[in-house]
């Protein structure tokens, strides 16, 4: 491969790298998510749901610039953008078989975030499900009792 490609390709696979340690740390953010979540710490939930989000927004910055350097290897190479992955498969060489290593561990690490994070989804669904079946068994027994409705402490208004 020529020096240029071989630049071009390390550059690429230090950029997902970068992205597998940043999924990792979505990951282990969702986690501690659902711990929040289990605990009923809603304050923390939202502090990780935020931290998950300025890191998935850090990852589209990294993809974008893998989108760059992926658009000048191919270039380089002489191949189609959409044809780099597979034409890289056919060639040898260490900074091939580390891009193609990163790439396999980052599809690994994005179907385990996906179903951890599908996971999180459904059980904060649920829990939102079962305080409002709360919400409502409340104001049923508040009507019951002549109350007209069910104050939120934080509200001022109430």
């Amino acid at each position: 491969m020529r020096d240029d490609a071989e630049l071009l390709l390390r550059s690429l696979s230090e950029i997902l790298t970068a992205k597998l340690s940043l999924l990792r740390a979505i990951r282990a953010e969702e986690t501690n998510g659902r711990y929040y979540l289990k605990s009923e710490d809603t304050d923390r939930l939202a502090q990780s749901i935020d931290r998950c989000t300025g890191l998935v927004a850090d990852t589209d910055v990294l993809d974008f610039d893998a989108a760059a350097v992926r658009a000048s290897l191919a270039r380089v190479l002489g191949v189609q953008a959409g044809g780099l992955h597979p034409f890289l498969r056919t060639v040898s060489g260490s900074a091939v078989e580390a891009y193609l290593a990163v790439q396999a561990d980052i599809l690994e690490e994005t179907r385990a975030l996906k179903d951890g994070h599908d996971r999180l989804v459904e059980e904060i669904e649920s829990r939102f499900r079962s305080m409002e079946n709360e919400r409502r068994s409340l104001a049923a027994l508040g009507r019951v009792l002549g109350i007209d409705a069910i104050r939120d402490p934080r509200d001022p208004s109430s």
